[in-house]
């Protein structure tokens, strides 16, 4: 048997359960099976039924509440989102908040984008490969024609075809992760 960690995928109605994704709590990967096929490594695990939504939920209820967030940082993936997650120092939680999508990268929901221009500001950071860096421009420009303000970070790693560094890798390149992650996002332009 597997530990897993479930996130819980909220839908457009911000009530509703839309599914979970799971990642495990001792590995690195999870195994994902396909009927007649050999189980493949997979770092994410989206449950049978998953549907595209958001994930984050006490993010998620400060966001809705309205007025008190300051930074929500849309991330790729629930490991980015948990590791982040860790380091915002209590005295700046819920002024910055975490959240990700279900699906991936390319996921768009137009809903989403409208629900994140709720803080002050949307910071996006995808990950460093090709999908990624798509993802991130994609949601920029998502949130640019929702009427929000918006910064994508560059994490600064080259950029590869495929798994490339993501914000975790950053967040453990070092000391101090908090403060050099703020440090890249003032460097960001405003898009």
């Amino acid at each position: 048997s597997k530990q897993v960690l479930l996130f819980k995928v909220v839908g457009e109605d911000l009530r509703t359960l839309t599914g979970y994704v799971a990642m495990s709590l001792v590995s690195k990967t999870l195994p994902k099976y396909r009927k007649g096929e050999a189980p493949t490594a997979v770092r994410k695990l989206n449950v049978k039924g998953t549907k595209p939504g958001l994930v984050g939920e006490p993010s998620i209820r400060l966001l809705e509440a309205g007025g008190v967030v300051d930074i929500v940082w849309k991330v790729e993936g629930p490991t980015d989102l948990a590791a982040l997650c860790s380091i915002i120092p209590e005295s700046q939680w819920g002024r910055h908040v975490v959240v990700t999508t279900a699906c991936g990268a390319g996921e768009k929901p137009r809903w989403i984008s409208q629900f994140l221009c709720r803080a002050k500001a949307v910071y996006v950071v995808g990950d460093r490969d090709e999908a990624g860096v798509r993802g991130a421009d994609m949601w920029c420009e998502e949130v640019i024609a929702c009427g929000g303000r918006v910064k994508r970070i560059d994490l600064p790693y080259e950029i590869e075809p495929k798994s490339g560094k993501d914000l975790r890798d950053f967040l453990l390149d070092g000391s101090e992760p908090w403060g050099r992650l703020l440090s890249l996002a003032d460097r960001s332009p405003w898009l």
